[in-house]
């Protein structure tokens, strides 16, 4: 506000009033007909703001007029004539679109996005440096870059979508545009397609619906990727092609699953390359994540079925008679956190690595785990049980609780585990090839 006095501009939709020369950009007179101020008369935003990525100056013709009011003086050193007054700098904000993908980030005026988001607006104000606009290191050096803007930016001139241009110099991962899956489609009445997609190194909660007409890097081949899963799996009413699979993978001897396995956080993403590598036909989910994310698991990759599992925050059981995928990673504690929808399903192998955390009954974990239907167990440790007896019970009674309910008996048959004949009759006691007798 200028504080100056003189006659002001009513704007006809607000009570706000300016001068003419205080308006963006300035007038020369009083406008004719209805005069809406440049707040009323703002463009909406083509969704909600999820976050500012960053900003810059907005390239204004302010620099021209610059020029040539410079350039309005002759060379005998005349007074120059009088300047108008040019429009203030301006910004321009980068902004991530929510239950929008990195594709879709836009530039707009900070006029925008003062009007609809003021809060987000003077928020980002109040933490950021406003003064210059933050760069990104074009050798990938910059720490938002983490060293992959480097290679982009030599191969800039090659790149026809101008990728580097348009995101990766702003902060944008590669990887946020690169599809990892995709999850589900919808139809609409006019017959139009979209696909729910999960973006590479993002959550669950990062996905979006794409239409099916998106120009994306290998949408297509991801798109019939998720056809054949659902044609494998007897969706849509195809399911001779799931029988002969079946059929096949029992003459065989394979188990197709659904395997559950228990893993550290730390160690889950090698398990996810591992399975990529050596089985890259299995359809693998991480259930990982905050309360969001796990939601958008449960609803669209446990099952194809509508309404498989009740939506919201709380984990329910699964209500369909099979499930999408055939492995599924998650950790020790949503083991019991989310025990009333993964306990609901009829799992063929579970594998537990650091089995060691199984090694005491009172845990929830152990307790939890017990509960779920399992037809084969295996557990991975390799830490040693320093000859504790307790510890190991613990564990054969989680493997065969049938053979191995009796800690005190247990212990008496084994006084002396260091002696080799115990441990050979140790060894025995839990070989699967032997009879119970």
């Amino acid at each position: 506000v200028c504080k100056e006095s003189g006659e002001l501009l009513c704007c006809d939709s607000c009570p706000s009033s300016y001068h003419l020369k205080c308006c963006e950009p300035p007038l020369e007179c009083i406008p004719d007909g209805e005069w809406t101020c440049p707040r009323c008369a703002c463009e909406p935003l083509p969704g909600k703001c999820e976050k500012i990525l960053t900003w810059r100056w907005k390239e204004e013709e302010s620099k021209k007029e610059e020029e040539k009011s410079a350039s309005e003086t002759t060379e005998s050193g005349a007074r120059k004539k009088p300047k108008k007054k040019l429009p203030k700098a301006e910004r321009e904000f980068f902004i991530k679109w929510k239950e929008q993908s990195y594709w879709h980030c836009s530039w707009i005026k900070e006029i925008q996005l003062d009007v609809f988001h003021p809060q987000t607006y003077r928020m980002y104000l109040r933490k950021n440096d406003m003064d210059e606009p933050p760069r990104y290191d074009e050798d990938g050096d910059d720490e938002k870059s983490g060293g992959r803007l480097k290679h982009h930016h030599r191969s800039k001139a090659e790149d026809p979508n101008k990728l580097y241009e348009r995101f990766f110099r702003y902060g944008i991962r590669p990887e946020w545009l690169q599809i990892h899956r995709i999850l589900n489609r919808r139809t609409f009445k006019d017959g139009s397609v979209q696909y729910y997609v999960k973006w590479r190194d993002l959550p669950y909660i990062d996905c979006s619906w794409e239409d099916e007409e998106f120009d994306l890097p290998d949408y297509t081949t991801y798109v019939q990727h998720y056809e054949d899963l659902r044609y494998v799996c007897g969706v849509d009413g195809k399911g001779i092609k799931k029988k002969q699979r079946r059929k096949k993978a029992g003459e065989d001897g394979h188990c197709r699953g659904p395997f559950l396995i228990s893993v550290p956080l730390s160690t889950l993403i090698n398990w996810e390359r591992e399975f990529e590598l050596w089985a890259p036909e299995f359809y693998v989910v991480s259930y990982v994540g905050d309360k969001d994310s796990r939601s958008v698991i449960r609803e669209h990759e446990l099952s194809f079925e509508d309404n498989a599992v009740r939506k919201g925050d709380k984990a329910s059981r699964i209500k369909a008679s099979t499930v999408k995928f055939h492995v599924l990673l998650t950790s020790y504690e949503l083991i019991s956190i989310d025990s009333a929808c993964l306990g609901s399903v009829q799992w063929e192998v579970l594998v537990v690595d650091e089995a060691h955390r199984l090694k005491n009954s009172r845990s929830k974990f152990f307790q939890y785990l017990s509960n779920y239907s399992i037809n084969y167990k295996m557990l991975l440790t390799g830490t040693p049980l320093q000859n504790n007896l307790e510890e190991l019970f613990y564990l054969l009674n989680f493997l065969t609780p049938s053979k191995f309910n009796d800690l005190d008996a247990f212990q008496s048959n084994f006084t002396d585990i260091a002696k080799e004949e115990q441990v050979k009759q140790l060894h025995a006691s839990w070989d699967p090839t032997c009879s119970d007798e």
